[in-house]
């Protein structure tokens, strides 16, 4: 997930670059720009600034969603004995809150927070496969979403797991 958030800034940038080189040198006698629309390419297309690139980058609120998804497989998966896909999850939970605080900066300190005191010690719980501490560190966990909602103003998002197994998944383990 972290490595499409990345890719795809970076490609947003080369397309700037490339916009920004095309007109360059251009002898052309029709302007590229206006005073109230700002530059655009040759194609027309407004030339973005990276402040507005940030203000259309994916916030937490489309990203907790997938994070929210990936709780709940992470979950199931060690009620069903398939702590690989347990670890797997983790592992793109870790990613997604890397992208959270590439693409909100303002949240990275909290994010990094949650990680270290929640996702790292509930890691090593399903890397060790201890069936008898997941449940512990899984509430930490959830109460550790929970509290930084509360911190960082959202206090009416309160996570909880979903009653209904996720079903596109095989979520025991595979041999």
């Amino acid at each position: 997930m972290k490595k499409l958030f990345v890719l795809m800034i970076v490609m947003v940038a080369g397309l700037l670059l490339l916009s920004a080189i095309a007109g360059c040198g251009s002898t052309s006698t029709t302007s590229t720009t206006t005073s109230t629309q700002g530059d655009k390419t040759a194609a027309g297309n407004k030339i973005l600034s990276l402040e507005e690139m940030s203000d259309i980058a994916p916030g937490l609120g489309d990203i907790m969603p997938a994070m929210s998804r990936r709780n709940t497989i992470l979950y199931y998966a060690v009620q069903s004995g398939n702590w690989d896909l347990a670890a797997y999850q983790i592992k793109e939970l870790g990613e997604g809150i890397d992208v959270a605080g590439i693409t909100r900066p303002a949240r990275k300190d909290p994010l990094d927070n949650f990680v270290k005191t929640t996702l790292d010690p509930l890691n090593e719980v399903v890397k060790a496969k201890d069936m008898t501490k997941f449940s512990q560190a899984w509430n930490t966990e959830v109460s550790g979403c929970n509290a930084c909602h509360v911190s960082q103003g959202f206090k009416y998002i309160q996570w909880k797991l979903p009653t209904t197994v996720p079903e596109d998944l095989t979520l025991t383990a595979v041999p």
